[in-house]
């Protein structure tokens, strides 16, 4: 059995930092685990999926809309509803990546920062289809903090530990 591992933050299409992001972590890992399978869960679906050049990468449409709403929520149904997991995963390409994946490869670049709060909401909501489906969250984000706002420290000591690794960029 491949190893699978399911990436969000990152695109090929889009800017060049998130496309090199995500083109290394798939270059890197295929090299070390050359049966390694991707999926990628994208903002920019239909433009991803006309740049995306790689045979083991699955591109599945991750909208914010529809990762806040759709995606999350059936995430909380798989968690509250085991019964249901197989036609959860049978009706949402993400759920079922999800499921089959090792590890959820979290790219967002700049998270979980005072000054970016508007943008809080999606970091939190870009891992916890994860967390809810128990699946291992690798935060390899650009930047982090400071944590020194209210919302932005109460967010970041809810969800970064319970990430399994953080890796940022920086000497803190």
């Amino acid at each position: 059995m491949s190893t699978h591992v399911a990436i969000i933050g990152s695109a090929l299409s889009g800017n060049r930092g998130a496309s090199a992001m995500l083109e290394a972590a798939i270059e890197g890992i295929s090299r070390r685990i050359p049966d390694a399978r991707f999926t990628l869960f994208s903002m920019y679906p239909d433009e991803d999926r006309a740049l995306n050049h790689y045979p083991n990468l699955t591109i599945v449409p991750a909208g914010p809309l529809r990762l806040g709403i759709v995606i999350n929520s059936l995430a909380l149904l798989y968690w509250l509803l085991p019964p249901l997991r197989s036609v959860l995963a049978r009706s949402c390409g993400a759920i079922k990546a999800l499921r089959d994946a090792d590890v959820l490869l979290d790219q967002g670049g700049i998270t979980f920062c005072d000054g970016r709060e508007k943008f809080l909401l999606y970091n939190v909501a870009s891992v916890l289809p994860a967390l809810f489906m128990r699946v291992p969250v690798v935060k390899c984000a650009q930047a982090m903090g400071p944590f020194r706002s209210r919302v932005n420290r109460l967010a970041a000591r809810a969800i970064l530990p319970r990430m399994r690794l953080i890796v940022s960029r920086g000497r803190i």
